[in-house]
């Protein structure tokens, strides 16, 4: 029905991760599991001095994740970058079945069955599934009859 190609580029990344930021679980979680791998290190190192390495792995496994988290988008944008998917072209399919995108590395497809909502959003379309993240789609890639198609789903 509908079919795109576009570059997967960092303005498309930086896209996909601005508009479903909201949409993403609190940082709550993740900050107790790094101050309890860190406390777990803390107490290792007080408390079993053979273990020593072991207390400061963990303790700079901790730090990590808080940098992770403090840092979220340039985390995001670089573990993506480094995706051997980064810079190929996606070619993106919008028909009576779903949504489909292939790239040289293997396709992805979305049934309108698993699709629970759809929300326009400032740049481009969410596609919410059951369970995980959305699935983004830039305006600027698709044309005016794929827009409409999609805001009426």
């Amino acid at each position: 029905m509908f079919e795109f190609e576009f570059k997967l580029d960092q303005k498309y990344l930086e896209q996909c991760f601005d508009e479903s930021l909201p949409y993403t679980k609190s940082d709550k979680n993740r900050y107790i599991f790094a101050g309890t791998v860190f406390s777990v290190g803390m107490l290792l190192l007080l408390f079993a001095g053979q273990y020593g390495h072991t207390a400061f792995i963990l303790m700079g496994l901790a730090c990590v994740e808080l940098l992770s988290i403090r840092f979220k988008r340039t985390w995001w944008l670089w573990r993506q970058k480094m995706g051997k998917s980064y810079r190929t072209t996606v070619t993106l399919t919008i028909d009576e079945d779903g949504v489909a995108s292939q790239t040289v590395h293997g396709k992805q497809r979305l049934t309108w069955s698993d699709i629970i909502k759809v929300e326009q959003t400032n740049q481009g379309f969410l596609l919410f599934k059951e369970k995980g993240a959305p699935f983004f789609i830039a305006s600027e890639h698709i044309n005016q009859q794929a827009s409409d198609y999609l805001a009426n789903k």
